[in-house]
């Protein structure tokens, strides 16, 4: 599947080129600006679809497509809430985290701190929503965005890893947890849950 963030970079990128080979450097450069701005929105917005759409898919999954619990989630956790999942002046995702319970934040945490790589992928996504949040909040029109093209491209790429990434470890930790659970009943012991 195409991803529409790094076609509207080629596209754009394209249309600049043409420009300046044309001789259009005042276009190009009026151009250049609306491709940032367009770039970091389009950035922002797949990242807050593509999260609660997994959000909803997990859901679904545990709790049943169509089930009560998945429609309350569906209704008071997504819709139009995104923008709450996150605190965006932090440089960390725990308040994201900790609306899966305390034992995933903990465990998030920990890969947070143990794990540059992570830790960057992270730090990425959030420097995108304040950008986001920036931008949409400061008069678009007349609000200048420092970072270049490239510059963006590089932190939504960084960035995608740990929204890809996010499904995949909500769901091994909740693997984990439910077959500690399982354990622990095998064994008499009383469940937390």
């Amino acid at each position: 599947m195409a991803d529409p963030v790094e076609d509207l970079y080629a596209n754009m990128q394209e249309v600049s080129r043409i420009l300046r080979a044309a001789g259009e450097i005042s276009l190009a450069s009026s151009v250049d600006d609306l491709h940032r701005k367009s770039l970091l929105l389009s950035a922002a917005s797949y990242f807050e679809v593509k999260l609660s759409n997994d959000v909803q898919s997990y859901s679904d999954h545990y709790a049943g497509n169509g089930a009560p619990l998945s429609s309350v989630v569906r209704v008071k956790a997504i819709s139009r809430q995104y923008h709450t999942w996150f605190d965006w002046d932090r440089s960390n995702a725990n308040k994201f985290y900790s609306m899966f319970g305390d034992e995933f934040k903990k465990s998030m945490e920990a890969k947070f701190k143990r794990d540059a790589d992570y830790a960057a992928t992270v730090t990425a996504f959030l420097s995108i929503g304040v950008d986001r949040n920036r931008l949409v909040h400061q008069n678009f029109g007349s609000f200048s965005l420092e970072a270049s093209p490239d510059e963006i491209m590089a932190r939504y790429r960084l960035a995608k890893e740990f929204v890809d990434a996010f499904t995949n470890d909500l769901h091994s930790f909740t693997v984990a947890y439910l077959a500690e659970l399982r354990e622990r009943e095998t064994q008499g012991e009383p469940s937390e849950a």
